[in-house]
């Protein structure tokens, strides 16, 4: 592999391409990059670091705008410290849930047995009664 290939795969890992893009970006097929891998495991090693840095550039860019921009401050917050500074969902359900009604029978005869049975109780389908 040239040096060129290399500079190419390098470049396309820095972008966190995967090992097939990289290797469409520097023209290689990717048999010729495992095999390139097996002769040089330390290239592994590099390209896991590579990897790394797309995330570690937008942290920078997200801190750095953070600094000035209220904007920023706020999403950062909002998903650094969550509990305190994320959005929260409130809510409300209106009506009645009928637990006793519209479910398993198994599971209609557990809510019997834990909170009475219903006033009006649902009939089990047939050939559930004989299999008890």
């Amino acid at each position: 592999m040239t040096p060129e290939c290399i500079d190419k795969l390098k470049e396309a890992f820095s972008a966190d391409a995967s090992d097939e893009e990289a290797c469409a970006w520097a023209g290689i097929h990717t048999a010729t990059f495992y095999d390139y891998l097996n002769k040089y495991p330390d290239f592994a090693e590099q390209r896991t670091a590579l990897k790394k840095l797309p995330r570690l550039h937008a942290k920078w860019t997200v801190n750095k705008e953070a600094k000035t921009n209220l904007a920023a401050a706020q999403w950062l917050l909002e998903r650094r410290a969550a509990a305190e500074y994320g959005k929260k969902v409130i809510s409300q359900i209106e009506g009645q849930l009928d637990v006793m009604h519209g479910t398993t029978p198994g599971v209609s005869k557990l809510f019997a047995a834990l909170f009475g049975a219903p006033d009006n109780p649902e009939p089990e389908p047939e050939g559930e009664a004989d299999a008890n």
